[in-house]
C-alpha cells in the first residue's frame, strides 16, 4: 500500500486487508512523504499488529514509493492497495488461489465497484457506466491486452495482484510515466504472461468529490499515450495514428500550456487568425 495524504479513508483502507480471511501475509505500507495525520494512523496499526512492515520517504510520486515497497517484499505475491480503496474480505484469498492454480497468469485483478468519500455506492459514471456501480473489466488475457493497448479499462490497478518474480524481472514501475505507470507495467507484463480477471467484486473503489483539473485530464492523456507508443516499439508493431508522434507532441504543448495556463488563450488566438487564413 502506498500512502498520501489520506487520513480520513485510511483507517478502512488498513483494516480491510488486516481483516482478510487469508491472514498469512506480509503487509508493507510506505508513506510518500505525507504531511497530514497519515503516518501517525499507519504506526498505530503496525504497533498492534506485527504483520505490518512501515517505510517512510520523502514525497516522490507512487511508482517510487510502489517500488520500494516492492524491494523489501518477501512474498510469492504482490497485492497493490490504494490507501483509500476498501478490499473485500476474500480478496487475498481468492487472487492468491488462482495465481497458485494458473501458473502461467502473472498477474489478476477482478471486477469492482464504485464508492463515494462516505463509503455509499455511487454510479460509476467515471468510467462511462451510468447505470451500475460495478466496473466488468474484461477477463481474459487478449481482451485485456487490446485495452491496454487502445488506451481503454482492462484491469483496475488497486485491484491487482502481482508475481512478485515477475514484477522484479521487469524492473517494478518506470517512474516517467507518471499517471500511467499502472498501464505501463501491465503491457510488460503482458508480454512475458498472461494477465486474467475474476468475474467478483473484490474492491470498493473510492470517487472522490471535486472535478479533476484539466492539467490532470491532458496529463493523464499525455503519458497513456506514452506508454502504449513504447509497448507498440517493444512489439515491433505499426504505430497508429492515434498514437503518433504528432498527436504525442500537441499533446505535450497543450500540457505545457494548461500548466502555465495559457491553453484557453492559445485556442482563442488560433480561432481568431482562423478567420483570415
Amino acid at each position: 500500500m502506498t500512502v498520501y495524504n489520506t487520513e480520513a479513508f485510511l483507517p478502512a483502507s488498513i483494516e480491510s486487508i488486516l481483516n482478510q480471511t487469508l491472514n498469512d501475509f506480509e503487509f508493507i505500507i510506505v508513506d510518500d512523504g505525507s504531511t497530514d495525520n497519515s503516518l501517525t494512523i499507519i504506526n498505530n496499526y503496525a504497533k498492534s499488529d506485527d504483520r505490518i512492515t512501515v517505510l517512510q520517504q520523502k514525497n516522490q510520486g507512487i511508482s517510487r514509493a510502489a517500488n520500494a515497497g516492492i524491494h523489501i517484499a518477501t512474498g510469492t505475491f504482490i497485492a497493490r492497495m490504494d490507501s483509500d480503496d476498501i478490499s473485500r474480505s476474500d480478496r487475498l484469498e481468492k487472487q492468491s488461489e488462482f495465481l497458485c492454480n494458473n501458473p502461467k497468469v502473472v498477474a489478476v485483478g477482478s471486477w469492482f465497484n464504485t464508492v463515494n468519500s462516505s463509503g455509499s455506492t455511487i454510479p460509476a459514471t467515471k468510467f462511462g457506466v451510468n447505470d451500475s456501480s460495478v466496473i466488468e473489466t474484461p477477463i481474459e488475457h487478449t481482451a485485456i491486452d487490446t485495452k491496454l493497448l487502445s488506451g481503454g479499462l482492462a484491469i483496475s490497478h488497486p485491484s491487482s495482484m502481482i508475481r512478485r518474480d515477475a514484477i522484479r524481472s521487469l524492473g517494478g514501475y518506470k517512474v516517467e510515466y507518471v499517471t500511467s505507470e499502472d498501464r505501463d507495467l501491465f503491457l510488460r507484463l503482458s508480454e512475458i504472461g498472461s494477465i486474467h480477471n475474476l468475474e467478483d467484486v473484490l474492491l470498493s473503489y473510492r470517487i472522490r468529490e471535486g472535478q479533476v483539473s484539466s492539467f490532470h485530464h491532458v496529463r493523464q492523456q499525455y503519458y497513456s499515450v506514452l506508454a502504449r507508443r513504447s509497448a507498440y516499439r517493444r512489439r515491433r508493431l505499426i504505430i497508429p495514428d492515434v498514437l503518433s508522434f504528432n498527436r504525442l507532441f500537441r499533446l505535450k504543448v497543450r500540457l505545457i500550456l494548461t500548466r502555465l495556463g495559457l491553453y484557453d488563450k492559445y485556442l482563442y488566438a488560433n480561432r481568431y487568425l482562423s478567420r483570415f487564413t
